[in-house]
């Protein structure tokens, strides 16, 4: 993932309800998104709090 984040690229993914994130932005959904069956669309850092902040000083 960590290569992912330094080419600077985004990507989607499902969690489970255990996964340790921190939502750093929340989007608002279309009428397209809500029919399509969208719930939510967040921009987050994922894992514990001490690994996302590693990442966040090499970046």
């Amino acid at each position: 993932m960590e290569k992912i984040i330094q080419k600077s690229s985004s990507f989607v993914v499902r969690l489970q309800d255990n996964t340790s994130c921190k939502i750093i932005k929340e989007h608002v959904l279309t009428e397209s998104d809500q029919k399509a069956g969208v719930e939510f669309d967040h921009t987050v850092s994922l894992g514990p709090i001490q690994k996302r902040n590693a990442i966040s000083k090499n970046h």
